[in-house]
């Protein structure tokens, strides 16, 4: 049901077995057809056209099975997300908060930063805020907002995109605004001054919102507990240039050391250590606008983990009854140098007898030129970029998990039921990526998905 109260239903199509094809047809034939969809959804253009014209491929290749009212008694997803005006109104409440009273004008306080584009995140990237000034806040919360006000309407469209591209048969789709467990906190800085501001998604109200909802599979495209957002527009650079060039000192037997400046000349140690550190100062300065960037902290990276990682897990042990997928982080978006690791808080969680068996963790694999491999390590499942593609998503948790909540969705509808059959289900749609000896690495498959 969407926030307006609305049902969403999307027409789709079901391959009932995995060598099934339409009689009168060769199966050179049958998988022309089915490339020919997948080719559709990958051309970028409109998404309401691109859609209409995969769903009349698929029409052509596969049997269209339309839900009955039983069959909508039994399987539908629960997609609890961030959407545009829900986190408008986190935002509102709390600039009010802040300002407690005082009057405040929020495009005219950007506007005093450098921002002309108040609509977009591109826009706002012109600001140059003052740490610790009301502009500071107001700009962190307008950037968060800007960020995740369409994450939901993003989730929800990718996973329309698998049901059309996979098949499977309609069912209803709830859209749960997770607004109201969203608790803003405050902004800190990091060691050269960029802004963080802290938010926390409270687990015990998305647990509350899950159980309220009566779809048997919850896609939680989000994490529970402590994240964070950054803007990077602040750089550590070299005061001076001397073309790479650094003082030597060359050691020799007997303790004798002798000492070159960075002209090759011999110098004195006290000219060494200066030129040392003349080499090596640096100094902050504004990053050009085209390298700022805002940056998600990521609840599974670092200290956070295993607390984040234990929210979810009670949420899904408190709702037994429903099939959780849930997103397993993303990497660091600018370095790639942290990567969310959930392997050792799932080991712990086990050992405490806490890991849910209801639970599925969904990562994405990522192929760029600063990170090639999984985007988050220990996850059940990943789906790769070049999938992702086709259903005009980006490589992210929040998208494959929208992928793979269709699927398991689409195993609930079949008559899979039991946490461990539908796993089992997932593996054999999937490919074993990991090197010898180390632990399973599943990659979904599309070709190999198949339902019934």
């Amino acid at each position: 049901m969407s926030e307006t109260g609305e049902v969403e239903q999307t027409s789709r199509t079901r391959l009932d077995k995995p060598d099934e094809k339409p009689s009168g047809m060769s199966r050179r034939q049958f998988l022309k057809g089915a490339a020919f969809a997948a080719a559709a959804l990958a051309v970028p253009t409109d998404p309401i056209t691109t859609m209409s014209t995969i769903g009349r491929a698929a029409e052509a290749v596969f049997a269209v099975k339309e839900p009955t009212a039983e069959t909508s008694k039994k399987a539908g997803i629960g997609i609890l997300d961030m959407f545009g005006q829900g986190i408008e109104e986190v935002k509102r409440k709390a600039l009010d908060g802040h300002f407690q009273g005082r009057p405040y004008d929020e495009e005219e306080i950007l506007a005093r930063m450098g921002v002309k584009d108040f609509a977009s995140l591109v826009g706002l990237k012109e600001a140059l805020p003052v740490q610790g000034s009301d502009g500071e806040f107001v700009f962190m919360l307008n950037a968060l907002s800007k960020f995740y006000g369409e994450h939901g309407e993003g989730v929800a469209r990718i996973r329309e995109n698998a049901a059309k591209l996979l098949g499977g048969a309609n069912v209803p789709v709830d859209r749960l605004s997770a607004a109201s467990a969203v608790k803003i906190g405050d902004i800190s800085h990091d060691e050269i001054g960029n802004p963080v501001l802290y938010f926390d998604i409270d687990p015990a109200e998305v647990g509350r919102l899950v159980k309220e909802n009566n779809q048997p599979v919850v896609n939680l495209s989000l994490e529970a507990g402590r994240l964070g957002m950054k803007f990077s527009f602040l750089k550590r650079e070299f005061v001076y240039d001397h073309g790479g060039k650094l003082p030597q000192k060359r050691e020799f037997s007997g303790g004798v050391v002798d000492y070159f400046g960075i002209e090759g000349n011999e110098i004195t140690k006290s000219e060494y250590d200066r030129q040392m550190a003349e080499v090596n100062e640096r100094i902050v300065v504004n990053q050009d606008k085209v390298n700022r960037d805002f940056e998600p902290q990521d609840g599974y990276v670092g200290d956070w983990t295993y607390e984040n990682l234990s929210n979810m897990a009670k949420i899904a042990r408190d709702n037994p009854e429903k099939m959780i997928v849930a997103a397993a982080g993303n990497p660091n978006r600018i370095s790639r140098e942290e990567v969310p690791r959930l392997e050792e808080a799932r080991k712990r969680l086990a050992e405490e007898g806490n890991w849910p068996e209801n639970l599925i963790m969904v990562g994405a694999i990522i192929h760029d030129s600063e990170w090639e491999g999984p985007g988050a390590i220990g996850a059940d499942i990943y789906v790769d970029e070049p999938d992702l593609e086709k259903l005009e998503g980006g490589s992210t948790a929040s998208y494959a998990t929208a992928v793979v909540s269709e699927i398991v969705n689409q195993l609930w509808l079949t008559g899979y039921r039991k946490p461990g059959r539908i796993k089992e289900e997932l593996e054999k749609m999937s490919n074993n990526t990991a090197l010898p000896g180390d632990p399973k690495r599943w990659v979904l498959d599309f070709s190999k998905v198949v339902y019934g």
